[in-house]
């Protein structure tokens, strides 16, 4: 009988070792699992690959719900350069519509679509640029570094959909991020920040995929850096789909340069 009592103790232990491998399911859930493991209906293995499988498409009808949530249309007062002057303007990027429109004083000047959207590229201070096909660059300005960081992000999302989705079944309502390839290559580099003159290199994680190369760096940088605002540090993403990049290296160097349509990272 002792034997027997400490056999009838070691299956729910068992379970209990494992309950810490299975995802965040409802309290109804897991008991649900953990029921038809006891009663021998399901392995210990059945359940953790249902209970995955549940994850999934919980995380995947929560998504849903946030993007639903999300708003589809988004206006930013900016600057845009225009022969030698900076012209007051609005960018409005319309995700139902798969538009970014430039608006003058209420007129909608220019309607360009999400598809020909090439590359996005950071300038100094709240400067920036984007890069279409067939059509010439846009120079713009933001209200502030921060404004600028929300349009670059929505701007990057556009261009991964360009890389990475089917044109004909991209959800235009949907701005994120699709689901990318896997990372070809992860590491750490050095960046020179700062111009020429300076000595100054700083630290990134970067990822390298099919189509993109992202440098995140290791902590904010204050205004004391010269870099900008408090605000949480926003990923430098090279896009190497729009055909302009290079990277030469010089001989015997551990250094290398990546030279897109507008900068130029060592």
């Amino acid at each position: 009988m002792p034997n027997l009592g400490s056999r009838k103790k070691d299956n729910p232990s068992r379970m209990d070792s494992h309950n810490e491998d299975l995802p965040q399911l409802s309290n109804e859930d897991q008991l649900s699992i953990m029921n038809k493991v006891r009663n021998g209906e399901w392995s210990i293995e059945d359940a953790l690959k249902e209970a995955r499988k549940e994850k999934k498409r919980l995380c995947k009808q929560n998504s849903q719900t946030e993007e639903e949530q999300q708003p589809s249309q988004y206006n930013f007062s900016v600057h845009k350069h225009n022969r030698y002057r900076w012209q007051k303007r609005v960018l409005q990027i319309d995700f139902k519509t798969k538009m970014l429109c430039s608006i003058e004083k209420g007129i909608i000047k220019r309607q360009l679509l999400f598809s020909i959207v090439k590359s996005c590229d950071e300038g100094v201070g709240s400067r920036f640029s984007i890069s279409f096909k067939g059509y010439h660059d846009y120079e713009l300005e933001a209200t502030s570094v921060e404004e600028k960081n929300k349009i670059m992000q929505l701007v990057n999302r556009i261009i991964y959909a360009n890389i990475y989705s089917d044109p004909e079944e991209c959800n235009a309502e949907t701005p994120q991020q699709p689901e990318a390839s896997q990372s070809l290559r992860e590491g750490v580099l050095l960046l020179h920040r700062g111009g020429l003159a300076s000595f100054r290199w700083v630290k990134y994680k970067v990822q390298l995929r099919p189509g993109e190369l992202t440098m995140v760096p290791f902590k904010q940088r204050g205004p004391a850096d010269g870099e900008g605002s408090s605000s949480p540090a926003v990923p430098i993403v090279v896009h190497l789909s729009d055909g302009d990049t290079r990277v030469p290296k010089p001989h015997g160097s551990d250094t290398f340069t990546l030279i897109t349509h507008k900068n130029e990272y060592q």
